[in-house]
């Protein structure tokens, strides 16, 4: 992802025809390091899966959300290994994924 831009009036998406980040001016003062970390890491797995030839269609659409979420739950799992407390952003994760509570370490 070459650019990423920051907007008032705005909401967090990734603009494949220009390569860009766009992320919501507000929100990134109402949210962690970790949050924002993960609001990229969904962002640059649309830009991946654009790169790989894979455009976001109505028909598929919730299948490549389901990808970016899954990214960004592997990320907070590395994050938790690095000391950092994600639970409460882990077991939101497991919830949206469908695989409960994740206090027992499962995975997606």
């Amino acid at each position: 992802m070459p650019r990423i831009l920051v907007k008032r009036e705005a909401k967090n998406r990734y603009w494949h025809i220009t390569g860009t980040c766009v992320l919501k001016y507000p929100d990134l003062l109402q949210r962690s390091d970790a949050r924002i970390a993960l609001i990229l890491i969904h962002e640059a797995t649309h830009a991946r899966l654009h790169r790989a030839g894979i455009r976001s269609w109505p028909h598929i659409r919730e299948r490549l959300e389901r990808v970016c979420i899954k990214a960004e739950y592997r990320f907070a799992k590395r994050l938790e290994a690095a000391g950092w407390n994600v639970q409460q952003i882990l077991e939101y994760y497991a919830d949206k994924l469908g695989m409960g509570s994740d206090k027992n370490g499962g995975s997606a």
